[in-house]
């Protein structure tokens, strides 16, 4: 019988001064998660352990990887990406600051790379602070701007996944009324 194919997903750090990394902890804490596909997370394995340790039960792993083809996919040890050296000793949780949004659109430039040379198969995103990543220039409202402009797409949805449910935005987050 042959092995059926999990896809590649990378999965970006969202900003590390929210609650992104310790959502990718949850979920990759998760065995379901690794017979669906095989994750990558792309960021810095510092904040990763950051939120590992206000987060009493978690005891998964951390394979430092330099490249997608160095990764085990292997459940209770998360292969990460890294974007980057960062001094993460002055992020402050729950502040806008701009070296969290400097994290953040990293990992977000990495992923839409590795989308596009076929080195991952999908990206799901951790949630990022917009105020943050203008701090480090950012002229677009949020991802699904990010990765239109990134990936040159002539057109694009937000989706959420959630309980067999696909839900699309029918509008983004602007007024519809001033």
């Amino acid at each position: 019988m042959k092995e059926k194919y999990k896809p590649i997903v990378g999965i970006t750090i969202g900003d590390p001064a929210g609650i992104g990394p310790e959502i990718i902890l949850k979920a990759l804490g998760e065995k379901h998660i690794y017979d669906e596909c095989r994750p990558l997370v792309i960021g810095c394995v510092n904040v990763l352990e950051r939120a590992k340790a206000v987060l009493p039960q978690c005891s998964l792993e951390f394979n430092r990887i330099e490249s997608v083809s160095d990764a085990c996919f292997r459940f209770g040890s998360i292969d990460v990406l890294e974007t980057g050296h960062y001094d993460i000793s002055k992020l402050v949780w729950g502040k806008e600051q701009a070296a969290a949004g400097q994290i953040a659109m990293d990992s977000i430039r990495t992923s839409i790379e590795l989308g596009l040379e076929g080195e991952i198969d999908a990206v799901t995103t951790a949630p990022i602070n917009k105020v943050a990543i203008k701090m480090v220039g950012v002229k677009q409202a949020g991802h699904t701007e990010i990765y239109m402009d990134g990936t040159k797409a002539p057109y694009v949805l937000t989706m959420f996944d959630c309980f067999k449910m696909r839900v699309f935005h029918l509008s983004r987050h602007i007024s519809l009324m001033n």
